[in-house]
């Protein structure tokens, strides 16, 4: 098994497994899929229905779109869409080899979807502070814009959004990562969608081992912007993901 099989197994992108070795998933400016990727790909197979239109929002190399895309049960129109230019070429080089036509597109946010509406939109654009002190190499060459507080693309999409679906039975999928302030991430939600579930809740850990990381982030904790517990050099975050329905 290749590194790149093994990662979209790890993913949950079984249907991609077969097209592995031909993917495009890696080149400067193209984010690479994280345990938060694998959540809100768990969360959208269980919602995906036939005749759906979905909308993968920060799409990257294209992995949830495309892999909802070729879901042998569901009949399913996909449309993907990143700020990265890299990373929306890698998306429709991966399309063309799937056989999928043109439907990844460049752009911030909702900008390239004016009048354009989806059952579910599924949302995996950064949400984490831009002063966490390891962002330079996690975002290396990819647009990450987000604020000290880790929200601001995230606030432009909650309340944007509900434009953008169909009807009060759509809805978005959104991660809050405990990289950014979640509590104002949350009254974000509450205050433009009048159903906002929970539907699930991870904890994942991350090493820093440098000091001054360290003292950086629990003086970003100390202002609200972040969370987590700590253990010396292990530090442990959560990512929640909501749907948010009209």
């Amino acid at each position: 098994m290749t590194t790149t099989s093994r990662f979209l197994r790890a993913l949950g992108a079984e249907n991609l497994l077969p097209f592995s070795d031909e993917l495009r998933t890696s080149g400067e400016g193209v984010f690479q899929p994280t345990a938060t990727t694998s959540f809100l790909l768990k969360e959208a197979k269980r919602r995906i229905a036939p005749g759906m239109r979905v909308l993968d929002l920060g799409c990257g190399w294209g992995i949830i779109g495309l892999e909802l895309a070729l879901d042998p049960n569901r009949e399913v129109s996909v449309c993907l869409s990143d700020q990265s230019r890299e990373a929306v070429e890698a998306a429709k080089y991966n399309a063309s080899i799937l056989h999928l036509g043109e439907i990844a597109v460049n752009g911030s946010l909702f900008e390239p979807w004016v009048d354009e509406v989806f059952d579910l939109i599924v949302c995996d654009v950064s949400g984490i502070s831009d002063q966490i002190p390891m962002l330079d190499t996690w975002f290396e060459g990819v647009p990450c814009e987000t604020g000290a507080d880790g929200l601001a693309l995230v606030k432009v999409i909650i309340e944007n959004a509900k434009s953008h679906l169909r009807d009060s039975n759509s809805s978005v999928l959104i991660p809050l990562i405990s990289l950014s302030d979640t509590a104002a991430g949350l009254r974000l939600m509450r205050a433009n969608f009048s159903r906002v579930t929970l539907l699930s809740e991870n904890q994942w850990s991350l090493r820093i081992p440098k000091v001054d990381d360290q003292v950086e982030m629990e003086s970003l904790k100390e202002k609200n912007l972040v969370s987590f517990t700590s253990n010396g050099e292990s530090f442990q975050f959560t990512t929640q993901i909501y749907e948010l329905r009209p």
